[in-house]
């Protein structure tokens, strides 16, 4: 093989080796945590963070309330507030032009109130009725169960 040959070879074993493909991924978005659940008008923290050791830009997008906590180069902590819907909150960053971004859903829920009649001790209640409703009944004629399966 002539010198001209090596010589193009060796450019394109460079090339391919330290020039990565438009198609790989150069660096990382991570959101923590991945999945979220609150209770309605609630709050949460979420942290935005990345591999690329100098970010040009990065955020976190989301049509709710937010508060940028703190950040350093290669990460953002949020107070994310108010949510009253189910939602996905979208982590981004931009390094070297190339904009890399990851998603967090969130789901909101609500605590079943159960209601049962009041009775005499050592009588059983024929049946219980669970609701989401928002109201709050008499005292002592409901309490707070779980959520259901």
């Amino acid at each position: 093989m002539s010198s001209f040959g090596y010589r193009t070879l060796t450019v394109a074993l460079f090339t391919l080796i330290c020039c990565p493909g438009s198609d790989e991924k150069v660096f990382e978005v991570h959101v923590r945590p991945k999945k979220l659940a609150v209770e309605p008008k609630g709050s949460l923290e979420v942290n935005c963070s990345t591999t690329c050791n100098q970010p040009e830009v990065g955020g976190l997008e989301t049509s709710l309330d937010k508060i940028l906590l703190d950040e350093q180069a290669q990460w953002k902590h949020y107070l994310v507030s108010n949510i009253s819907h189910d939602t996905v909150l979208q982590c981004h960053f931009t390094c070297s032009g190339k904009q890399e971004s990851m998603n967090s859903n969130v789901s909101v829920y609500r605590e079943w109130l159960c209601c049962g009649a009041l009775l005499s001790p050592g009588t059983e209640a024929v049946s219980t009725e669970c609701t989401q409703s928002p109201s709050v009944p008499a005292p002592g004629h409901c309490h707070r169960g779980a959520l259901p399966p």
